[in-house]
């Protein structure tokens, strides 16, 4: 097992800031969000944006996240949990 640091950058998202259509999604730099005891902060090499996705950026399903918001419950990548990394 490997540990180190995680730097502080900026990391790039794919955020949905409004209500509507999947081409409303912004590709955007944005700051790492900070994560707290008994949270997972994924580093994403991969994600995928399912039906379910598109009905919450079109305010059509039960859970409505807060704005912005990234689209994409599947991931796939490295796991930082309290600045160590588990492959």
């Amino acid at each position: 097992m490997q540990f180190y640091w995680i730097k502080a950058f900026d990391m790039k998202a794919v955020l949905c800031e409004q209500i509507g259509f999947p081409d409303f999604l912004q590709f955007k730099e944005t700051a790492i969000p900070t994560f707290k005891e008994h949270q997972v902060l994924i580093e994403v090499k991969l994600c995928s944006v399912n039906f379910p996705d598109i009905l919450i950026i079109q305010n059509k399903y039960q859970s409505k996240p807060d704005f912005p918001f990234a689209p994409g419950g599947e991931v796939a990548g490295k796991s930082h949990f309290f600045n160590r990394c588990i492959e």
